[in-house]
């Protein structure tokens, strides 16, 4: 049986019973046992091959780690890229530019989003698409996003860095469902237009030290959400 077919039964299946989350892996192991199939599809091929019409409920079946999004809102946790902070290292921190993996300061590099980051080439726009994709493929709605910016003090990188940082992730929340997005150098449009998106950022709380915490950098951090 072709996949298609099987994606098909096994979705039919699914749908008919009412099928618990705790049952679906048994079911899809059913039915490619009953074939000789040497793979089990995945969760999200099943929602790709799912009818329009079919997905919401198929979604609440599949969904995999519902505390993620309980809240209604989407953690997005995004890096920014490898710089030494002014201060100099810390002890505890493990990266830095001169780790072996060019890391985050204050990261290994083998965290699960410092590993999305270096994927990506650090780009802020590519890793909020690329999250934002990977939670609806898991079965989670992401029409409300928490963007966490990590990866060292923030508050110390040069303003521009940090208004380019910030700009880029909501312009992949704007444009996420294929809407280009409001503005190039000002970000002030790309935020207006954010408010009514598909995708909408409600916070941004960003990494930073107590040292670098003062009055012109809580201003800045306001200014960029």
């Amino acid at each position: 049986m072709a996949g298609p077919d099987i994606h098909r039964e096994i979705i039919d299946l699914l749908l008919s019973r009412n099928t618990p989350p705790s049952d679906v892996t048994r079911i899809k192991v059913e039915v490619c046992k009953q074939y000789g199939l040497p793979t089990i599809p995945r969760n999200s091929e099943l929602l790709a091959a799912a009818l329009p019409g079919e997905r919401e409920q198929l979604r609440k079946i599949l969904l995999v780690k519902p505390t993620r999004t309980l809240s209604g809102v989407a953690p997005v946790a995004v890096m920014t890229s490898p710089a030494p902070c002014p201060h100099g290292k810390c002890l505890p921190c493990p990266g830095g530019p001169l780790h072996p993996f060019q890391s985050p300061q204050s990261y290994t590099g083998e965290e699960p989003a410092a590993l999305r980051a270096r994927v990506h080439g650090y780009d802020p726009y590519r890793q909020v698409r690329a999250r934002l994709e990977q939670f609806e493929l898991l079965g989670h709605h992401v029409d409300k996003v928490e963007l966490i910016v990590m990866g060292g003090t923030m508050t110390a990188r040069t303003p521009e860095y940090q208004e380019w940082f910030v700009a880029s992730c909501v312009r992949a929340m704007n444009e996420y469902r294929g809407h280009p997005a409001a503005g190039d150098a000002d970000t002030a449009p790309l935020f207006r237009q954010n408010e009514y998106a598909p995708v909408r950022c409600v916070a941004i709380p960003f990494e930073t030290r107590p040292d670098w915490c003062g009055t012109k950098e809580i201003n800045r951090m306001l200014s960029l959400g």
